[in-house]
């Protein structure tokens, strides 16, 4: 499938939809960015935009793994490319300052993430060992009105299928939410992971999310954690499997900490 990629680049300016944590101006300032950034499953929505326009039955076999370098803020012009086994994401006279990329697979075999009852831990900060396997769950449905901003947002794609409205990747497949939902985590940015993708999710749809932290791990002073996460509808529809690196404790906030 990924040799069906035609190359193309092309010019966006990607919006931040979310207020929460690292993607508000105050919290990202506050850390020395420029403002609040553009979360990266909305970055990506625009890839999917692209693989789905060329006519790429990405959301139901496609596979990327992907790194996110650099912020990209709201309203930013950026270019993104893809290829047959690629795409990155540059500023537009920058290609060697990569903010995001990613290497695109083809039905790749993925984890199981077990069926266990979930459970309500005791709310805390992340970082404590005892937090690694808990299984956790969600529901989400977006509402009409983020539907709409999204849709907007996403990429040159009209985002209908057989009659149905597809909804864009950053309405439903971010798994942060899942963690920041039983734990405490002012700011958490995206650093990487791999998605499967194994069925589209249509407006009107609930999203169930279901998984657990994999672990934790410190890199240049910057504290991570990574879980694996199942997304299902609610009538239990496999959407995608995903596993997720965030940081969660920047190296430069504890030093202006201490």
């Amino acid at each position: 499938m990924t040799s069906a990629i035609e190359a193309r680049h092309w010019l966006a300016e990607p919006r931040n939809l979310s207020s929460e944590g690292i993607h508000s101006d105050d919290a990202a300032r506050a850390l020395g960015f420029d403002g609040g950034f553009v979360p990266g499953v909305s970055l990506y929505a625009h890839v999917v935009a692209e693989l789905l326009r060329q006519g790429v039955d990405w959301l139901r076999e496609g596979s990327v793994a992907y790194r996110f370098r650099r912020p990209v803020y709201d309203g930013e012009k950026v270019r993104f490319a893809v290829d047959s086994g690629s795409f990155s994401i540059t500023p537009p006279d920058d290609a060697a300052d990569v903010r995001a990329s990613g290497q695109f697979g083809i039905a790749d075999p993925c984890p199981s993430v077990p069926q266990r009852d979930p459970v309500t831990p005791p709310r805390a900060p992340f970082g404590d060992p005892a937090q690694i396997g808990v299984p956790l769950r969600i529901e989400v449905t977006p509402s009409p009105e983020r539907i709409a901003a999204a849709l907007t947002a996403s990429g040159d794609f009209d985002w209908q299928e057989g009659g149905r409205t597809l909804l864009p990747a950053g309405l439903w497949l971010n798994p942060i939410d899942l963690l920041r939902t039983y734990y405490d985590a002012t700011v958490t940015i995206h650093a990487g992971g791999k998605i499967w993708h194994h069925a589209p999710v249509y407006a009107g749809e609930t999203v169930v999310k279901r998984g657990e932290i994999t672990g934790f791990s410190e890199q240049r002073g910057n504290r991570l954690v990574t879980f694996l996460v199942a997304l299902e509808t609610a009538e239990g529809r496999p959407v995608a499997t995903v596993e997720h690196t965030s940081v969660y404790a920047l190296a430069r906030a504890q030093e202006a900490a201490g």
